[in-house]
């Protein structure tokens, strides 16, 4: 078996981390969405005064979905550690949600509502995108320099 590289154990770990926040950030979604709301704007109150409070809601509709999205994040993340060489493709996803909801929530404030939590998606989750995205590129480096020409570099002029 070929031994795992130091920057793909860096990415299992990371896998891993995500995994168990997915999981518990999305029951905190599922449990106390109301109050998560409540923690938002009071942040909003501190930092950002002048931006309205975003309305905490009775509805659960919501709810059910962004739980069913972190339940499906966490489960991409710990597959992707399990195995992190062999599963990697997993990730893809994962980084797909990110960028959704971090261009989301850039566009939800910059056109609809300014919330501070709709600013706090776009830098939280594009954050993630980024983290996730530097340490799945770093661990597939060598991937990426045999199957393509990105990162390779230029062969040497022959001696004349």
């Amino acid at each position: 078996m070929v031994e795992v590289t130091k920057e793909e154990k860096h990415l299992k770990i990371l896998m891993a981390i995500s995994a168990i926040t997915y999981l518990i950030v999305g029951f905190a979604f599922l449990i106390a969405p109301e109050l998560i709301l409540k923690a938002l704007n009071l942040v909003s109150q501190i930092i950002t005064p002048a931006l309205p409070e975003i309305p905490t809601s009775t509805g659960k509709f919501w709810v059910s979905l962004s739980f069913s999205m972190m339940m499906t994040i966490a489960v991409l993340c710990y597959i992707a550690q399990h195995n992190v060489r062999k599963n990697k493709g997993y990730i893809i996803p994962l980084l797909i949600s990110k960028t959704a909801s971090a261009l989301s929530g850039l566009f939800l404030f910059a056109f609809s509502a300014r919330y501070l939590a709709n600013l706090g998606i776009t830098l939280v989750d594009g954050s993630i995108f980024w983290i996730t995205l530097f340490f799945y590129l770093r661990a597939n480096r060598a991937f990426f320099e045999a199957q393509t020409a990105y990162l390779r570099k230029k062969p040497a002029a022959p001696a004349s």
